[in-house]
């Protein structure tokens, strides 16, 4: 009983009056809420919109936009939730965009990698063709082991 009540009773009530400060002035109904969650919710379209490459990009670079963008279509909600969550760092759009970096890497050095406090993603330019680039994507986003780290 004890156990039931910290966590049905205390640990909501405690976490409503840490954000009754912050959120205490914000009267939302329950559609305005479901609806604002809904409009942060990723979709293919949504997340492409946000995508911001560099102004001038060498072909090779081209190429690998197009198999970022295609790749996002084909993601299931599931993955596109990761995907999100990989390049900023939560499973909503919460950034305005996700900056787009081109890096000269090969071998077993060659992944996508993230700076999610920038929403920045790092892309190889090395990709011969889509299969593969989707191959090495799906397994980051399937791994569940991110490193964070602090530099």
């Amino acid at each position: 009983m004890e156990i039931a009540h910290k966590e049905i009773i205390q640990t909501p009530t405690l976490v409503s009056k840490c954000w009754h400060g912050l959120m205490g002035g914000i009267k939302l109904t329950e559609e305005q809420l479901v609806n604002l969650y809904a409009e942060l919710k990723p979709t293919p379209k949504a997340v492409c919109k946000r995508l911001c490459f560099p102004c001038e990009m060498k072909p090779d670079e081209t190429v690998v936009s197009h198999h970022l963008k295609r790749f996002i279509r084909e993601l299931n909600e599931d993955k596109l939730g990761r995907f999100v969550r990989f390049c900023t760092g939560s499973d909503l759009l919460i950034s305005k965009k996700i900056s787009v970096e081109f890096v000269n890497v090969s071998g077993l050095a060659r992944r996508p990698v993230s700076q999610t406090c920038n929403s920045i993603l790092e892309l190889p330019k090395t990709y011969d063709n889509f299969p593969e680039f989707r191959a090495e994507f799906v397994s980051v986003l399937e791994s569940n082991v991110w490193v964070m780290d602090i530099v």
